[in-house]
């Protein structure tokens, strides 16, 4: 029923913008959407509605008390995103196909650096790179993680990977 009722929430919105269920009607439909959206590894489209719902929320009433909640949600559905982009690029790995794990961890890295797939990201984008043999962007990449890890969890993972570069 949560798709039928987020339907009748945005008609709400858009038919009677006067009205004064119209925020109540925002965040309902938001939170249909947060209910439809389902695990990592199926169809996000539920996801991204629910986030881009819930945004617009906070733009339109910036200092209401039920940001409090979506930015709890959309902290929520963002570690689903990147951790299905993260997942993704683990199973390229498995499938020997480097390339694409690459792309699925700078993925994550780009557009996910609120979650907590961020930084083993980082370490399977090293990993990768020393699979394929790119000596110096692996180097670059294990700098940039230094810098931007400085509390990190895995520093000695990266020691390690750093350790199996040929020397310079």
């Amino acid at each position: 029923e949560y798709i039928l009722a987020a339907y009748n929430y945005n008609l709400v919105r858009r038919v009677y913008p006067n009205s004064p269920f119209v925020k109540e009607s925002f965040f309902k439909a938001g939170i249909c959407y947060y209910n439809l959206a389902p695990s990592y590894d199926r169809d996000q489209n539920y996801t991204m509605m629910a986030i881009k719902t819930m945004s617009e929320f906070q733009q339109v009433y910036p200092s209401d008390s039920l940001t409090n909640i979506i930015n709890a949600n959309i902290q929520e559905l963002r570690d689903r995103l990147g951790e299905r982009e993260y997942s993704i690029a683990e199973l390229y790995r498995k499938l020997l196909s480097p390339n694409s794990a690459l792309i699925y961890y700078e993925s994550v890295i780009e557009q996910y650096y609120d979650t907590k797939y961020y930084e083993p990201a980082f370490v399977g984008k090293i990993e990768v790179l020393l699979e394929m043999k790119k000596w110096e962007k692996a180097r670059n990449a294990i700098d940039t993680y230094y810098s931007t890890f400085k509390n990190g969890d895995l520093p000695d993972k990266v020691k390690e990977l750093e350790s199996s570069l040929p020397p310079e």
